[in-house]
């Protein structure tokens, strides 16, 4: 490496190191959700789901599993928190999305609000079920997906905080 590449390098590393605290995560996960959010805020139409929709969300979980495996010191556990629930709310706003792009009856037994498809990602997150209904196969591969991907999240999320905690002794 030359000298130039070097100074780079350096200059990198010390930005990272000045957003690696806990002001730092939570604007970090404020930039995320604002990649996220305005799909479901901003949708007016149904049926019109792009395949590039998909590309911020998994940006944004990725950057979330990033943040929790390398930001946080095992000395400051409390710095998993803004992560773990910027991640939560990029799953709830992903599932939202689409759970309002499928959300009519022929989905589900009532044709879905914003509000709806927000509260149904939300019951689904929390406990599986909910009074809303998923009838058809699609809207039920959906939430299992949603279901998986909260496990694994929740799991994952309690795995790093295991491993700061046993990481202390």
């Amino acid at each position: 490496m030359t000298s130039a590449s070097n100074v780079k390098l350096i200059k990198l590393i010390k930005f990272l190191k000045l957003w690696n605290t806990e002001f730092g995560w939570i604007v970090v996960g404020l930039v995320i959700q604002a990649a996220v959010w305005p799909l479901f805020i901003t949708a007016t139409e149904r049926g019109h789901i792009s395949a590039w929709a998909i590309l911020p969300i998994v940006l944004a979980l990725a950057v979330n599993l990033v943040l929790i495996i390398f930001s946080v010191r095992p000395s400051d556990l409390i710095g998993v928190i803004p992560i773990f629930v910027s991640a939560v709310l990029v799953v709830i706003g992903t599932f939202s999305y689409y759970y309002w792009e499928y959300g009519t009856t022929k989905e589900f037994h009532i044709n879905l609000t914003h509000f709806d498809a927000f509260y149904f990602a939300i019951g689904t997150l929390s406990t599986g079920t909910g009074n809303i209904s998923a009838i058809s196969t699609t809207s039920r591969i959906l939430q299992s997906v949603q279901m998986i991907t909260d496990f694994i999240l929740i799991v994952f999320i309690a795995g790093a905080i295991i491993a700061r905690i046993s990481s202390r002794w």
